[in-house]
């Protein structure tokens, strides 16, 4: 259902479960132009926060790893909660 809502809120990005393991859920953006070259570096950000902070929510995951071609302003990575532990809902 996060990945469902994730593909809703941001439809030029489509993101893909691959699998989970212990803590960490893999997830692929197959085509990651409009995430790296048109959302720019603070759009990109933007997206890597809501998808740990939502995909995270799941109790026990802690590490969101990406799969995807690197681009300007994206690229693979693997990001753990603590990045966000401090994010306030505005």
């Amino acid at each position: 259902r996060i990945i469902k809502g994730l593909n809703q809120s941001y439809p030029d990005v489509r993101v893909n479960f691959l699998k989970q393991t212990a803590d960490t859920v893999f997830v692929e953006v197959p085509d990651a132009t409009h995430l790296g070259e048109e959302m720019g570096d603070a759009g990109a950000s933007a997206w890597y926060a809501d998808a740990v902070i939502n995909l995270t929510s799941v109790n026990g995951i802690n590490f969101v790893s990406f799969k995807m071609d690197e681009q300007s302003h994206a690229g693979s990575t693997i990001i753990g909660r603590d990045t966000y532990k401090n994010w306030k809902r505005s």
